[in-house]
Parts: C-alpha cells; structure tokens; sequence
C-alpha cells in the first residue's frame, strides 16, 4: 500500500508590476506638456482594477481547489482504508469463533493475522490525516490505477468474485507454514509502517528518505511485507481468481516501485547513495 508522484512547480522570474514602461524602462515617468514636440518618451501603461465579481471568483475557485485536494490526498484514503480494517475485523469474528470451537496454534496465527493487519492499516489512515503536503508527486492517472489496483484489487475480488476451482491441496503442513508466513509479513508491515511514519501514502509521493528500520535492508519493505502476506493467503486458499489476482498485484508493485525511485532520485539528492548502500529493492539478494 504506500509511497510518491512527479509535482514540477514554475515559478516566473520576473514580477509584472502594475505599470509598465515602454520605450526607456530606467527613466522615470514623466507628464506630457501638451505639445506634440515635447511629448514624454515613457509612457504609463496601468492595469485594470480587478473586478469584485473576479475576486469572487478566484476565491471560489482557490477554496474548491483546497476542498479537491483535501478530499483525495486526505479524507477518501482514509476512508478506504478504514473500510479494510472494518472488512479485517469483520473476518476477525469468526476466526475467534472457530478457536473457541477447535483451539490451535493455526486457528490461533489466523486471528493474530487478522487482528495485526488491521492494525496496521491504522498507520497509514493516521499518516493520511496529518502529513504535510509532499515536496513532489506523480499526479499519472497510470500511477494512480496502479496504486489503488495494488491495494484494494484482492479484496474485491474476494468480495465481488467467484474464487474458482482450485488449483491444489494444501497439506496440514503447508498451511502451517503459510499461516506463520502471514504472521512474519504483517510484523514487517508494521515495523515498516512505524518507521515510515507519516510519508505514508497510495502513489509515488516525495516526502522524505526514510533509511532507518528495515529500509536498511531493502529500499521497499513494506511491498515486500504486502507480498509475503499475499503469498501465505494464497497458498492457503490455493485457487484461479486469487492466484491470478496476486499476479497482477505483484506486477503492479513493481510497476509502483519504479516509479517511486525515478521521483525519489529527483526529488532526493542523497537517494543515489541510499541505493547503493541498500542494494535491493524488494527482495533481498534477487532485486
């Protein structure tokens, strides 16, 4: 879920002042006599007055603007991700319900999952509401698909669609192993989410260059966290639709993660060595 977007700011290098002098710019403005042989060689030139009608306007159209940006950078990711902790808890119900009927370790490490990733979703619901705006940020409306693809894709289609036939038989064993799998990516999510603090965000955004915590071993660990949680849920619940949708998760954060790094090297000057110092992207010793 995370991180950045390409924002390029222009700023003009030369004022327009409310008089303009024409002819001999250094010369002060002088009054005509009257007579066509002694007329000035500066001439005055003021602009209009604005209208109050296009103040109104203008003012109407700066707080509209602040609403906008509030509303998509603030208010409506919070929201979807408070919308995915109700949806955790609620599956939170009855995997408490199966340990009072069967107690086990395994049933036990589903409710932990559960109640851990919820958790972590309020980290960056807590980033959303109080981060500053960012030094720079890719507004593509790709990026912006990409990220939202990435977060909310499997849950919808757990929701929205039917899962398939599946694919193979996981043993006791296995499903032991992707439960502790699970447990170990939502602890790095949260370790991640706590040191990343409040640059969290959806898309390539430039807030700050966080290298403390585990971006000392990787530069996107809480991808890394995301996947690793994706993997044991699907070895799990071994079927097409899900399978096929962790694919295209995947492809996505990767998508994300090369976006994110070309922003951060321009946005960062200290980045090129962070990235040479911390080698690897999202998997230690593979990329």
């Amino acid at each position: 879920m995370r991180q950045f977007r390409t924002e390029s700011t222009t700023e003009s290098n030369h004022l327009l002042p409310s008089s303009c002098y024409w002819f001999d710019p250094e010369s002060e403005p002088m009054a005509s006599t009257g007579s066509l042989g002694n007329q000035s060689n500066t001439v005055v030139v003021n602009a209009p007055p604005e209208s109050a009608s296009s103040k109104s306007r203008s003012a109407i159209h700066g707080t509209l603007s602040r609403i906008r940006i509030l509303l998509t950078s603030r208010y409506l990711p919070a929201l979807a991700l408070a919308g995915l902790v109700l949806w955790q808890l609620a599956a939170l119900v009855p995997e408490l319900e199966e340990f009072n009927l069967h107690p086990g370790w395994m049933v036990l490490g589903e409710c932990l999952r559960s109640a851990l990733y919820a958790l972590f979703l309020c980290f960056p619901i807590a980033a959303f509401l109080t981060h500053e705006s960012p030094r720079s940020r890719d507004n593509r409306l790709l990026m912006t698909c990409a990220a939202l693809g990435a977060t909310f894709l499997l849950v919808g289609l757990r929701l929205l669609a039917p899962g398939g036939p599946e694919i193979w038989h996981a043993s006791h064993a296995v499903i032991g192993f992707a439960v502790a799998l699970t447990l170990g990516g939502v602890g790095l999510a949260l370790v991640s989410a706590n040191s990343l603090g409040s640059s969290f965000s959806f898309g390539p955004q430039g807030r700050a260059l966080v290298v403390r915590g585990p971006y000392r071993w990787v530069r996107h660990p809480i991808y890394l966290a995301e996947l690793v949680m994706i993997l044991g849920v699907t070895v799990v619940d071994p079927r097409v639709v899900p399978l096929l949708g962790a694919i295209v998760v995947g492809v996505l954060q990767v998508i994300r993660i090369r976006a994110e790094e070309r922003l951060l090297r321009s946005t960062f000057p200290g980045f090129g060595a962070y990235a040479t110092a911390t080698r690897y992207r999202l998997v230690p010793l593979l990329w």
